[in-house]
């Protein structure tokens, strides 16, 4: 099945990785692939653009509490991550923080659900805010780790087609998560709906931590670790390779904030029932399914091409929707729009993100990926905690203002993109 996927004839092919890691391969393959379906999943039923907004509108949360989930949730992710790979990179044995990480996120998720249990009203959206930057934690220490732990056990020109198809299979539970919500006719309310959402996705997390358990990890080379000590100001300063794609991805954030502007939009002009969440998982879903594959391969040829293609994609949606709010078109008020939106957005965030992952990890080696994952995620995750803030208090103004200055920065995006150096 793995030389099918990977449409490999003869000799296997292991380049980056060790002749210990090489045996294990196809194993490591399947293992993480079902360990992202999972976390996927989890991802999209527990989504702050999506469901963590549309809990945040049913228990009346402030529009600037909302507006801030994603930006802590993604910030927080990244701005530990120089700070954990001083002690991660000691580690000769990694995977364990992997399986920690996903244990936190379930946790916080848990505490997402008490919180709306037990205080039922709009306090609730603090302590929401709090769990999700604890959930930001775990996912911290999986985001950093698992690119590493890619990076020793696939080989190069396989693990964009990993993340691919990881993407697409994923996909499909989620294009089914998306029809149960549209088509069953929930006799609860929909904030009990949402919840049971919640508990799911915490449950998928404790599950893909036991399959990313038995991953087959060789040991890390940790003699000169100690005596390297990150210096984060030194990499900035000197490293014109990781400058380029840091200020690159710094303005291709724009393709994650725009997301819940989308879905706030829907529910001021539409509404917040059930069926339209299901409608934008239903898009999720498709949007993964369709995309998965296609920009996998890409990423193989040239990671970023297919960033720079994604980012394209991005602007033109979002110059679209620029138009219409300024013009107060008509369609506005359509239900079809937000989906739709959602779903062509769905596929351009999987472009950049898929391209921005396979680019960092094919760039370096060993402990110097390391290096160049923590201290890229942390100057990303202080960008957007600068950059969600903001948008989040003009979002009070005016939700067009918002996508405008997005828009413009996925346009510089584009530009800084093309001057990427091409990764062998």
């Amino acid at each position: 099945m793995y030389r099918w996927l990977n449409k490999e004839r003869g000799e296997r092919v292991c380049t980056g990785i060790s002749d210990e890691a090489c045996a294990y391969v196809p194993q490591n393959y399947f293992l993480i692939i079902v360990t992202n379906m999972f976390t996927k999943l989890g991802d999209v039923l527990s989504a702050p653009k999506t469901v963590l907004t549309w809990i945040m509108g049913a228990i009346g949360a402030p529009i600037f509490l909302t507006s801030l989930l994603v930006p802590i949730r993604e910030s927080g992710s990244m701005l530990p991550q120089v700070f954990l790979s001083t002690f991660l990179r000691n580690l000769k044995i990694r995977k364990w923080g992997w399986v920690f990480g996903s244990l936190l996120q379930a946790l916080a998720l848990f505490a997402v659900v008490l919180a709306v249990i037990i205080l039922k009203d709009a306090r609730a959206s603090i302590w929401i805010v709090i769990t999700v930057a604890v959930f930001a934690l775990g996912r911290a220490l999986c985001s950093l780790l698992s690119k590493d732990l890619i990076g020793k056990t696939i080989p190069k020109t396989r693990r964009g087609k990993l993340n691919g198809y990881s993407s697409s299979v994923s996909g499909l539970l989620v294009l089914i998560s998306g029809i149960i919500l549209l088509f069953h006719p929930f006799e609860k309310s929909s904030l009990d709906v949402l919840l049971h959402l919640v508990i799911i996705a915490a449950s998928l997390w404790i599950v893909a931590s036991i399959f990313f358990a038995r991953v087959y990890e060789p040991f890390t080379e940790t003699k000169d670790a100690q005596q390297r000590e990150i210096s984060f100001l030194k990499l900035l300063v000197n490293d014109t390779v990781l400058q380029k794609f840091i200020l690159a991805r710094g303005l291709l954030i724009s393709s994650a904030l725009l997301s819940p502007f989308v879905v706030l939009l829907a529910q001021q002009n539409i509404g917040s029932d059930i069926y339209l969440l299901g409608l934008f998982i239903l898009a999720g879903g498709i949007a993964s399914i369709v995309s998965g594959p296609f920009w996998g391969h890409l990423a193989d040829r040239s990671s970023k091409q297919v960033m720079i293609i994604a980012a394209t994609i991005v602007a033109v949606l979002s110059l679209v929707l620029f138009i219409l709010l300024y013009l107060n078109m008509p369609v506005v008020g359509q239900v079809w729009l937000y989906p739709t939106m959602l779903f062509i957005l769905g596929i351009a965030h999987d472009g950049i993100r898929l391209g921005r992952k396979t680019y960092i990890i094919d760039i370096a080696e060993g402990n110097k990926r390391t290096e160049y994952v923590a201290t890229s995620n942390t100057v990303i995750g202080i960008l957007l905690l600068v950059v969600g803030g903001f948008t989040a208090w003009l979002a009070t103004i005016s939700l067009m203002f918002a996508v405008g200055i997005l828009m413009l920065m996925v346009a510089g995006g584009i530009w800084v993109g093309l001057q990427l150096e091409e990764v062998e």
